[in-house]
Parts: structure tokens; sequence; C-alpha cells
């Protein structure tokens, strides 16, 4: 629900700033001779069909290209680049239909000039709030250092049952205090870009690394307690390469012998090793030294 509100407030936003940057581009296309809003006034179906031709291409754009479902605040630069793409789509877009389409009729719309500033104010438009997110997030949202300093951030790995107790068990303060858990990874990949508790499940076991540094995870914990352990040695190495605390929930029977509601441990070496790790019987081997001179 929470990101389909975001997703729609985005694309409102984005469609109220490209009209009002066609506006301007074509206001500033005339040097800002005030009979052009008239023009636009009394061609206002005409107008309206060239809002739509600017509007549309972009949040379709957007949209199948994922970028509706970024966190700006921890955005890549690839991210930022497909952004800006956009505006130049809407424009190559709207500059086809101004010469073919209906819109031919309205006029300035041959002036080239509106073209170009149209791109440039959209571009503008499009991404200062997303950068502007991320820089107030480094300047502001860090500053609170006796806050962030304490605040872990979190990837689950799993989005079944156990990883749903956890995120609640984090979001409640139980036993998780100053914690956060920021995505979840799960290898179906159907779930990919969904939500589970209001946690994004942001990929696969393939995209455990990336998102570890895409956004700043400090511990993964495993939370796939009935996952063979061929299988759970291999999604473990790939964590291990993050350089982040690594943690697993136990299975059901452990936890219930630990007495702890839902305990979560540190990963043993035991868990990367592919055999099973070998107990020395020091007693024996000691009897066999003492005494001896070496």
């Amino acid at each position: 629900m929470k990101s389909r509100s975001s997703t729609f407030m985005w694309m409102l936003y984005d469609a109220f700033v490209l009209m009002l940057c066609l506006v301007a581009s074509i206001l500033i296309g005339v040097n800002f001779r005030m009979f052009a809003l008239e023009d636009i006034l009394q061609n206002l179906p005409v107008f309206s069909y060239m809002v739509a031709s600017a509007v549309i291409p972009n949040a379709l754009f957007l949209f199948f290209t994922k970028r509706y479902k970024v966190i700006w605040k921890f955005a890549s630069p690839v991210d930022y680049m497909v952004l800006v793409i956009s505006p130049v789509f809407a424009s190559v877009v709207l500059l086809v239909l101004g010469i073919l389409g209906k819109i031919a009729k309205f006029p300035y719309i041959h002036y080239k000039n509106v073209y170009i500033v149209f791109f440039m104010l959209s571009t503008a438009a499009v991404v200062f709030p997303r950068v502007a997110s991320k820089i107030y997030y480094k300047l502001y949202g860090r500053r609170n250092s006796s806050h962030i300093a304490k605040t872990k951030k979190i990837m689950v790995i799993g989005a079944g049952e156990a990883a749903q107790v956890l995120i609640n068990d984090v979001a409640s303060n139980v036993g998780f205090a100053k914690s956060e858990i920021i995505c979840a990874i799960d290898d179906d990949d159907t779930k990919t870009g969904k939500y589970i508790n209001g946690v994004r499940i942001a990929g696969t076991r393939h995209d455990i690394v990336t998102c570890a540094r895409k956004y700043a995870i400090d511990t993964i914990i495993f939370a796939i307690p009935s996952m063979s352990q061929n299988e759970r040695r291999e999604i473990l190495e790939i964590c291990s390469q993050t350089g982040c605390e690594l943690k697993t929930m136990p299975s059901i029977e452990d936890s219930v012998n630990s007495g702890d509601r839902h305990p979560v441990f540190d990963v043993k070496i035991e868990d990367l090793l592919e055999r099973v790790p070998r107990k020395l019987d020091m007693k024996e081997k000691m009897n066999y030294v003492t005494g001896k001179v070496v």
C-alpha cells in the first residue's frame, strides 16, 4: 500500500511539473509575451493533448524501468542516468507528435527553442527533487550521530513466515533495539519489487552484494530455517563477501530448546565449511604427548 501511494505521488508530481514546464517553455520561446497564455486558453483541448503527449511517455518510461520503486535517498548513479533519459524520451515523443499529430495545429509548436527549453526545464524538474532527497539524507539524515551510530541497517535473507516474524520483532523492538530492516532477499524472483510487512524485496541471492553496498547494510540475518544445509552454505558464502555481520534464525526445534521467543545467533564457521567439523579429543592427545620430549 505504501509503495503504491509513493508511486502515485511521484506520478502526480511529474505530471504537474511537466505541465508547468510546457507552459514555461512556450512563454520563454516567445520572449514572455503574455498573449501566449491567451493562445493556450483558446486552444485548451489541443494544449491538453500536448500535455498528455509529454506526461504519458515520461510516466510509462519511469514505470517500466521501475524507477518509481526506487528509494531515492539510497539511489545509485545508474538510477539517475535512467531518470535523465525520461525527459529526453518525452521531448522526442512531443516533437514527433508536434510535427505529425493533432498538436501540430497548436501555435508555437514549430518553435525549436520550445522543445529545447522544455527538455532543460523538465530534466531539472524531474531530477532535482530526487537528488535533493539524497543530499538531504546525507547532510541531515546522518547529522544526529547519536541515533545513526546506534541504528543497525539489516538485510533479511528470506521472505517467508520466519522473515515476517523477524520483521515484526524488529519493528516492535523485541530484542532489536535501534535496528531497522532496509530490504529483504528471496530467490523467488516473482517476489522481487514486492513488499513483506512494509519491507521491500530487493532481489535474489545474486543481488545480495549489490544491495548490501547500495543500502549500506550493517547486518544480514538469514531467515530461512527450513533451507537445506547446502543451499544455506551457498547463500552464507555470498553474504560473507559483503563484510557485514552475519546472523541466522535457528530451526523451530532449536528455537524451542533455547527458551527464547525468536532468537538470532551469530553465523558459526561450521555454517561455511563444506564438511562436518572434526572435534579433537584433547584429553587423549595430551595423554599421548605427556612425559615425552620433542
